[in-house]
């Protein structure tokens, strides 16, 4: 049996108290029709002028909520001439809440491949993992997800919009701090300088490793062609060098993101993210209380073609 908090549900209720007379009549009978046309179902049983309660149904949708009132600031509050006024209120009412985690921005779905992923990574067998898998399932996002949870220090580089080796090096160098030399970049002397730099910072966190998380590589991971398989040499070359070390276990982690595997590296695993279960879809597009949508509607969010990714 679910359990109602319903402290927290009657100060939510009483915000809507406190801004609903903000409005007036017609500013009410706007907004109240703008739900009727964009959601439809019991908002279409509403008074043209019953505000109050068409926020009692956006809370009870789910389309608001105590750690999320985006729809009320950044729309319904843009109808008022008391905006400001009403702006005012929702922020008292935020700095009057408790800190509390927000469930709507956890990871769902995933819980799996972050424990296996964590325990890959803190292994002394496991150096570096290659999330691969198609596009829009969500590679970036688990990526980040495992680099919150990592105890040590981590580092995020973008190499979408890297063309060759020496961007990577340039992005590295740069984001750590070191010095990027001008003109030829050798790989031994960008190597020393990063493990280095790893050295002092482990010494700092007290022997947690750093993990560095290299996403969209993908331009590196292809190996098509002439150019593309020397570029991906390239790379696997660069990857190694940095995980050297004389001990077991380096104190350096890799964690890439790529549409492709990497099975050329001896140093790199392979881990295939999959499309995540129909029910934990089915909860992210369809929030709780949208009862509207048939099943053959939701057949089409949730089963695209083929390497089509929705998202």
């Amino acid at each position: 049996m679910a359990v109602v908090d319903t402290e927290n549900k009657s100060d939510l209720r009483q915000l809507f108290q406190n801004i609903s007379p903000y409005f007036t009549p017609e500013e009410s009978e706007d907004v109240v029709l703008s739900f009727k046309q964009n959601y439809g179902g019991k908002f279409n049983s509403l008074d043209d002028c019953d505000l109050l309660k068409c926020f009692h149904l956006l809370e009870e949708n789910g389309y608001v909520s105590e750690n999320n009132l985006k729809l009320i600031e950044d729309f319904v509050a843009l109808k008022s001439r008391g905006e400001e006024l009403i702006k005012d209120a929702m922020k008292n009412f935020k700095a009057s809440r408790p800190v509390k985690a927000d469930p709507e921005k956890k990871l769902q779905g995933r819980n799996d491949e972050i424990t296996k992923i964590n325990r890959k990574l803190a292994s002394k067998d496991s150096a570096a993992l290659n999330l691969f898998g198609s596009s829009g399932l969500g590679k970036t996002r688990l990526a980040k997800e495992v680099c919150s949870q990592w105890r040590g220090t981590y580092y995020v580089f973008d190499l979408r919009e890297a063309k060759d080796m020496r961007a990577i090096y340039y992005n590295i160098l740069h984001s750590l701090d070191l010095a990027v030399p001008v003109g030829y970049i050798e790989l031994k002397n960008v190597v020393a300088k990063v493990q280095e730099k790893i050295r002092e910072l482990q010494t700092k966190k007290e022997g947690h490793g750093v993990l560095f998380m290299l996403d969209n590589v993908d331009r590196f991971t292809a190996g098509q062609r002439k150019e593309g398989k020397n570029l991906k040499t390239a790379f696997i070359q660069f990857l190694e060098k940095l995980l050297e070390t004389k001990e077991k276990g380096s104190p350096l982690k890799l964690l890439l993101t790529s549409r492709a595997q990497l099975k050329d590296s001896k140093k790199v695993e392979d881990f295939e993210v999959k499309s995540l279960k129909r029910s934990f879809s089915e909860k992210i597009l369809f929030p709780k209380g949208m009862n509207d949508v048939q099943p053959h509607q939701m057949d089409k969010f949730l089963i695209p073609p083929k390497d089509l990714p929705f998202f």
